[in-house]
Formats: structure tokens, sequence, C-alpha cells
């Protein structure tokens, strides 16, 4: 057993759960916000929404039983002693960033774009540097999880994921700019996208 993977995929399920339900009973209806059913906007969020939980499902086996999920899927690599413990090392960083984030947001925290009731803007906290610190979050996890478990299903599920989480920062600054317009353009000049501006 993998008690520290154990641990993460546990805290980063109940904390998810958790806040959803909380974001539920503040707002009067759900956060999880399906957009129209023949976009492409709802297809690369249903996307990433089954590669999000198909590839914590293989966290969540591998932590329990990592012989047969090895023998399953062997690793495509053969890893250094050191990428364990830098993985875990990113998987926590993430999950402390993606929390974090989300209690930033507060009660403006949705899953998809919320067309008719957003909440306000939110830029204090790490949004006040990053337009999408969740994002650079759930990045971080990504790649601790594949320094951990270097299979080929985790491979195509962290780059799925990635892939969708790149699209839907997309879709959601081009609902910003329409909605906030001036305010979110002046915002983007002084932010990054998910890393502060700062930093080039």
């Amino acid at each position: 057993m993998e008690l520290g993977l154990l641990i993460f995929v546990l805290v980063l399920a109940l904390g998810f759960i958790g806040n959803l339900i909380r974001v539920r009973e503040k707002i009067h209806h759900s956060p999880l916000i399906q957009t129209k059913p023949d976009s492409f906007q709802r297809k690369n969020e249903v996307f990433y929404e089954i590669c999000f939980c198909l590839w914590w499902l293989q966290l969540f086996l591998y932590s329990l039983a990592p012989t047969f999920i090895l023998d399953l899927f062997p690793s495509i690599y053969s890893a250094f002693f050191i990428f364990d413990p830098i993985g875990y090392v990113a998987l926590y960083a993430g999950l402390i960033l993606f929390v974090t984030s989300i209690i930033s947001l507060g009660d403006s925290w949705r899953i998809g774009i919320d067309n008719e009731e957003p909440g306000p803007l939110v830029m204090k906290g790490l949004y006040k540097h990053i337009r999408h610190p969740i994002y650079t979050g759930v990045f971080l996890m990504l790649l601790g999880s594949l320094l951990i478990l270097p299979n080929i299903v985790s491979l195509f599920l962290s780059l799925c994921c990635g892939l969708g989480v790149l699209l839907e920062a997309h879709f959601e600054e081009q609902f910003l700019l329409s909605r906030y317009k001036f305010r979110y353009e002046e915002y983007m000049k002084t932010t990054g996208r998910f890393l502060p501006k700062k930093l080039f």
C-alpha cells in the first residue's frame, strides 16, 4: 500500500465533494455547470471530467495495490530513486495550490462556465498574480502522478487532462472578456495565465 498516495487521493476527493456541497448550499444550485450540449466547449468539459475521474481512479487503485497495477501496466521508463519523492512534493504542492485557489474563489467556484450566475470576479489571493491557479495546481498534480506512476495509462490520462485544462482556460477567458470587458483586459495585463507574470 502507498499510504502517501492514498492520503492524497482521499483528501482530494473529500475536499472536492465537500466544496461542491458548500457552494451548492450558498448559491442554491449546482456549481457543476453544463453548457450547450452540442457545443465544442461542452464536449471538452465532458472529456476532461472523464479523464480526471479515470486519473483519480488509477491513482486510488495504485495506492491500494501498487504491485497489481505495475504488473498490469508496466513502467514506461526506469525511474530514478529521486523521482518518487519529487513526485510526492509536486503532488502535494499541487494539492495545496488547488485547495488554496478554491478557497480564494469562495462562492464564485464553478466547474464549467456559469453564464447565468457566475458570481463576482475574483482578483484577490493567488488570483492577484495568476488567472488560473487551480489549473496550475492541477498541472503540478499531473506531473507528480507521472513521476510516481510512470506507466502508459498515467501518461495518456495526464496528457488528456492537461489538454482539457488548457482548452477550458481558453474558454473561461473568452467568457470573462465578454462579461467584464475592459476590467478583465486590464487584469490580464498584470497577471500570467498559469504562472505569475513577474517571473518572466
